[in-house]
């Protein structure tokens, strides 16, 4: 909504008329992975891209503003060893906004596990006020919440955990 108010500012400061504006946000298609929403029966999934606990924080709470009846579940892919170890404590903090955060263990493919030994999503989910562990084998986990919002959260791919999930609600209908 800010993006959106400064670039109506703008566009009306050089000139461009509201009809215009208008015909623009019409046709607008957001940034890939940034809270795209789909549903598969009476499942809210949306895919985001956020891997900062800024991101993550903004994004649980439009979840909740636009649903905020239905029960929100998360799953994080943390990504490099490095942010994981600087901000486990803003991640958990934030990803506690949700009703239950399922965590995997870091992917990460451009940091060397050896440098840093000690960090695993485990000083996250350490944490965490109801969390559990969650990978691409164990993703039937997600099919004992009713009528959830499920958001997947990272930079990482996580799109083989989405698909599962999906195959398995769409066979579970």
């Amino acid at each position: 909504v800010s993006n959106a108010a400064a670039a109506i500012m703008i566009c009306r400061e050089v000139g461009i008329s509201l009809e215009d504006i208008k015909k623009y946000f019409e046709s607008f298609q957001n940034a890939k992975r940034r809270f795209a929403e789909d549903k598969v029966g009476d499942t809210i999934i949306i895919d985001d891209y956020a891997h900062h606990p800024t991101e993550i924080k903004v994004t649980l709470n439009a979840v909740k503003q636009k649903y905020p009846d239905k029960r929100l579940v998360v799953v994080f892919a943390p990504n490099t060893y490095s942010r994981t170890e600087k901000f486990y404590k803003e991640f958990a903090d934030n990803l506690n906004i949700a009703d239950k955060t399922y965590l995997t263990e870091i992917d990460c493919n451009r940091e060397r596990k050896e440098e840093y030994s000690c960090v695993t999503s485990k000083v996250i989910f350490d944490l965490l006020n109801n969390g559990e562990m969650i990978d691409d084998d164990s993703v039937s986990k997600l099919l004992n919440h009713r009528e959830p919002v499920i958001c997947f959260m990272s930079c990482a791919n996580i799109s083989s955990m989405i698909n599962k999930y999906r195959d398995l609600q769409k066979n579970n209908e």
